[in-house]
């Protein structure tokens, strides 16, 4: 028999189940508020239940949107090996001249509730340039890859099964006062200021996992991979 295709197909047979042992798990945003300095000194205030928005409302507040997502389908973080965020960009509030709009992961938490200092917790910066004014200023943000692996790399180090994960969009160029309060400035996102509602945010969380599981020996000798493997044993 010929030992040298058996070693190089039993070599190649790990690399082959990977993928297909892989999951993808899509999470939908379970809450989305807006959080609102009403006074412009950098710390938020209030949470409203409205349309989400960051900008400046023409007077002395300030909103950001948060995004929460539960953590189900992965009973840790190991081996997260992707991970995307997306969200509709619906259109510009007035001028909307500032175009750093930054996608930050702010925490973890056991409970859902957003919280008034969601507008200025420090969080992590998952994408700088995330949304804005670049590019068409109008339809869906998808996270680009560098962003996805440090989304991916985020959720391996915070991942607890059933808690709830809390993004916003921020922009994060100036300290406050953040946005120009002489004019209505700013972006709506996940839905419309008219057709708003608790369930209206199209904020979602797409995580690919890597498999916990590795290949038994008799997984191995199993005729259906090596087959799904597209190479072929030869014995003499």
């Amino acid at each position: 028999m010929n030992l040298k295709p058996i070693l190089a197909t039993c070599c190649l047979l790990p690399a082959c189940l990977q993928p297909l042992l892989a999951e993808q798990i899509q999470l939908e945003d379970v809450s989305a508020l807006r959080t609102e300095d009403l006074n412009r000194d950098g710390q938020g205030d209030i949470v409203a239940n409205n349309y989400l928005f960051i900008g400046n409302a023409q007077m002395s507040v300030d909103y950001h949107p948060v995004f929460v997502f539960q953590m189900l389908g992965k009973t840790n973080g190991d081996g997260i090996a992707d991970a995307s965020f997306s969200i509709t960009q619906q259109g510009n509030v007035g001028p909307a001249t500032f175009k750093q709009v930054d996608l930050i992961a702010l925490r973890t938490s056991p409970s859902i509730e957003v919280i008034a200092s969601d507008f200025h917790s420090e969080g992590t910066i998952i994408m700088p340039y995330f949304a804005g004014a670049n590019g068409t200023p109008v339809g869906l943000r998808v996270t680009d890859s560098r962003a996805n692996q440090t989304l991916a790399s985020y959720l391996n180090q915070h991942w607890h099964e059933g808690s709830y994960l809390f993004f916003t969009l921020r922009s994060t160029a100036k300290k406050p006062p953040f946005f120009d309060p002489a004019e209505l400035n700013g972006y709506t996102y996940g839905n419309s200021s008219i057709q708003w509602g608790p369930k209206s945010c199209d904020a979602t969380l797409s995580v690919t996992t890597s498999s916990d599981i590795a290949p038994t020996s008799s997984e191995i000798d199993d005729p259906v991979l090596l087959k799904i493997s597209n190479l072929k044993i030869h014995t003499q």
